[in-house]
């Protein structure tokens, strides 16, 4: 039993987790949703409720002043840097630091409710016409954005909830609902690709389960190592081919949306330092006046907060590879392959108004050093 003391605590805890929620709830509907322009909505509000919540979780722990001091150097940080994916990356640390003494359950339980609430909120808004539904011209016909102001961006989002769903039924005692659940999840990431096109959620989603359900079969040494290599080869094959862009590449790019072109646009501003220590400003326009998006979130990573930042990114994401493979958890590596393969087709993964997406980050942040016998 927990005593008083524990029990504020963990209140305190929960609460904090809760209100960095919240914020980054304001966050979706004020930038991703109403593609609002006041930065009080769409920048400082979330800042100042996750600051806050920072704020409580280092007076209840009682933490050092080397702490405290770095918790308002970071603040600063995020008030002068405004760019969205130095501002994610550091909210995303932040997050994880927190959430680890929160109850695991308790985490995936309100991140599934505020998820799935919010995509509530969304349908509400786009059925009475206070959001638009933004159709746009896709193979001869025409797919919906559903709210969200990119096809793309829903069936990600949706999809990032089911396999959340999945997970907190997979941790609930009601475990006999996970088969019948996963079929139907299925079903509707079908239905999500027929509405919107969007190829790469079937695949992912093809992934998932067979993780789960041929693991025999797909997870061996061979394919672990593939995996637990996967970010670095997809940046580094990106940059090859960056740099040595050929009509060969152009006919592969064209599968892509052109995805190599634009990170190739975008190297040809970067200085050396810039690579090494990333560049906040990541919009360069062409001459033509186009600006084009990273749908890419290893690159997004790599461009944002450099080479250095991507390196220690993969560092954990390794160690949480081996460490669900080690010790048999193919639901979680499921999980994070799910993750891991959207997030090199959409620069999503690192969205802060992308919450489901925290399910990710909170299996990295979970994984503790392998300790193999000699």
């Amino acid at each position: 039993m927990l005593n008083n003391n524990q029990l504020k605590q963990n209140n305190v805890l929960h609460s904090c987790y809760i209100i960095f929620l919240l914020s980054f709830v304001i966050r979706l509907f004020s930038l991703g949703i109403f593609r609002s322009e006041n930065i009080y909505f769409t920048l400082l509000l979330p800042s100042f409720l996750m600051m806050m919540s920072v704020f409580i979780y280092v007076i209840n722990k009682k933490v050092t002043y080397l702490a405290l001091i770095s918790f308002v150097f970071m603040s600063v940080f995020v008030l002068m840097q405004p760019e969205i994916h130095r501002f994610t990356f550091l909210m995303l640390f932040i997050i994880l630091f927190i959430l680890r003494d929160c109850n695991f359950k308790f985490v995936i339980n309100v991140l599934l409710f505020i998820s799935v609430l919010s995509v509530f909120l969304i349908f509400i808004l786009v059925s009475t016409g206070i959001v638009e539904n933004r159709a746009f011209p896709f193979q001869g016909r025409y797919v919906y954005a559903l709210g969200f102001g990119n096809p793309n961006t829903a069936p990600h989002f949706i999809s990032a909830i089911l396999v959340l769903a999945t997970y907190a039924i997979k941790l609930s005692t009601k475990k006999e609902l996970l088969l019948p659940f996963i079929f139907f999840a299925g079903f509707v990431v079908c239905l999500l690709f027929v509405a919107t096109g969007t190829r790469s959620i079937i695949v992912a989603w093809i992934l998932f389960c067979s993780t789960i359900f041929f693991k025999k079969i797909f997870i061996n040494k061979i394919t672990i190592r593939i995996i637990r290599l996967f970010p670095l080869i997809a940046l580094g094959l990106f940059y090859i081919m960056a740099m040595n862009y050929t009509s060969t590449v152009g006919i592969l790019d064209s599968f892509l949306s052109y995805r190599i072109r634009a990170f190739k646009i975008y190297l040809a501003y970067f200085s050396l330092q810039d690579k090494i220590f990333g560049n906040a400003h990541v919009a360069p326009l062409t001459p033509g006046g186009y600006s084009y998006a990273i749908a890419n979130s290893f690159n997004v990573i790599f461009l944002s907060n450099g080479i250095i930042i991507f390196l220690i990114f993969f560092h954990f994401y390794r160690k949480s590879i081996d460490y669900y493979f080690f010790n048999k958890d193919y639901f979680s590596l499921g999980v994070l392959i799910f993750f891991v393969f959207y997030g090199v087709t959409e620069a999503l993964l690192i969205g802060i108004t992308f919450f489901p997406n925290l399910l990710f980050w909170i299996l990295l942040s979970r994984a503790k050093p392998v300790q193999k016998k000699s």
